[in-house]
Order: structure tokens, then C-alpha cells, then sequence
């Protein structure tokens, strides 16, 4: 297997014992980011201009205080993010008072179509809480990831065995592999790789549905004295598979 720079992260993901190996690589790049935006980021304008343009999920937020590298630097980033957010919250504030007749400002939230009027502001409430920065760039880098990766499955044979053998993909990365396919595989080699992934994933998730069930079989008392088999972490498993 002809190991590059760019392959290298995926080699590695491939090489471990996993359900998913794309959720292995994900873990390592979302710790990398929160070093990355508690550290160097917050030296650079243009990332702190990203920042605030886009906010954090809860869960990245949480993950950027429970690291506990950087509380000041975390608090000198909410104090951007607080200064931006708020500032486009006044302007479609005043956008939505400015749209009715100052008579009519009383009654504007008791109107039958009030909804209406306020839909912009709901809009940017809606798109400000689901958008993320760092969720943006781990979908970028992902993607390309599962393109160098499909493109390793075509040209290189070791690394098409490693693939093959792998226990399938998490519930979202197995659709992003499949969105993936359009830009790298073609013709028989696009047949082929969907009939190995295909095949995988049903064979592992009807594993998985095994071990689960084992596992709660196991609490009769009449199964105490038989073996767990891989059963005693399923749930785990089951819920990295979903995820």
C-alpha cells in the first residue's frame, strides 16, 4: 500500500478494530479542532471572523469547555460571538418593528398572521442555532477523506482487502460514502463497490442485532451460565452505529 501524507489518516482509521472506521477518523479531527480554535485560531482575524459568522452546536461548545485547555480563551471567544450574535439580532429586530406602521406595532404579535411577519426572524433563529463551524469543516475534510478512500479502494488492492473486511459504517457516514461515490467510481468498479458495501452493512447491522438481543437474553436466568460472546459492550456498539 503506497502510504502519502493524505492517506495516511485513513490508513490508520482502516487499521483499528471499530464499527465505523470513518467515525474513528471523525473523532480524531473533532479533537484536533478544539485544540485548533482554543489555541491558533484565536491569533487569526480571519478564523475569528468565521467564528462569528457561524457560531458552535451545543456539542461543540461543551467539548470546547469540557477540554479545560483554554477557559480564557473560551471566554474571549464567547465574548466575540455574544458581540456579533446580538448585533444581528437587534438589525432583524428593528427589520420586523420597521415592517408595520407604528399604529399597528402594538397588535403585531396578537394578529391571526403574525407568523408571517416574524418568518425572517425565525428563519435567522432557525439557521443560527443549527449551524456550526466547526461542524462545517469536519463535513469538508470528511468529505474529501471518503473520496481519497474510495479512490484507494479503486487503485490500491491492499487496501481494497483491509476495506472489504471492515465491519461497515456508522448510519451517517455509510450515506456519505454512498453521496461520495458520484466523483470517483465508475461503471462495473461503482456496481462492485455498491455490492460490497451493500452487502457489509447488512451483514453487520443483522450482527449487531444479534449481539443486542443476546445481551438482553442474557438477564433470564436460565442463560447465566452460558458465555457472552461479544455481547456485553452491544449496546455501545449499537449506539455507534446509529449515531
Amino acid at each position: 500500500m503506497k502510504e502519502k501524507i493524505y492517506t495516511i489518516p485513513v490508513t490508520d482509521a482502516f487499521s483499528e478494530d471499530s464499527e465505523c472506521p470513518f467515525c474513528v477518523l471523525e473523532f480524531k479531527l473533532d479533537a484536533e479542532n478544539i485544540d485548533y480554535f482554543l489555541g491558533g485560531a484565536l491569533m487569526e482575524p480571519d478564523c475569528r471572523v468565521e467564528m462569528n459568522a457561524h457560531g458552535f452546536c451545543k456539542s461543540h461548545l461543551d467539548k470546547l469547555f469540557d477540554s479545560k485547555k483554554n477557559v480564557l480563551g473560551l471566554g474571549l471567544i464567547l465574548t466575540s460571538l455574544f458581540d456579533a450574535y446580538n448585533s444581528r439580532l437587534s438589525r432583524e429586530i428593528a427589520s420586523v418593528t420597521a415592517s408595520v406602521s407604528s399604529n399597528d406595532k402594538k397588535s403585531i404579535f396578537s394578529r391571526k398572521n403574525s407568523i408571517d411577519d416574524l418568518s425572517e426572524l425565525i428563519n435567522f433563529l432557525s439557521l443560527s442555532r443549527a449551524d456550526c463551524v466547526i461542524c462545517n469543516k469536519l463535513e469538508k475534510t470528511m468529505d474529501r477523506y471518503i473520496s481519497v478512500c474510495l479512490h484507494m479502494w479503486k487503485s490500491e488492492p491492499d487496501f481494497k482487502e483491509v476495506f472489504d473486511k471492515k465491519k461497515g459504517f456508522c448510519t451517517k457516514h455509510f450515506e456519505q460514502v454512498i453521496k461520495g461515490i458520484n466523483g470517483e467510481l465508475k461503471g462495473k468498479t461503482r456496481v462492485e463497490f455498491l455490492e460490497v458495501i451493500f452487502e457489509m452493512q447488512l451483514t453487520n447491522l443483522r450482527r449487531l442485532q444479534e449481539e443486542v438481543k443476546w445481551f438482553t437474553d442474557k438477564s433470564d436466568y436460565r442463560n447465566n451460565d452460558k458465555p457472552w460472546g461479544n455481547s456485553k459492550d452491544a449496546v455501545q456498539r449499537c449506539i455507534e452505529k446509529l449515531r
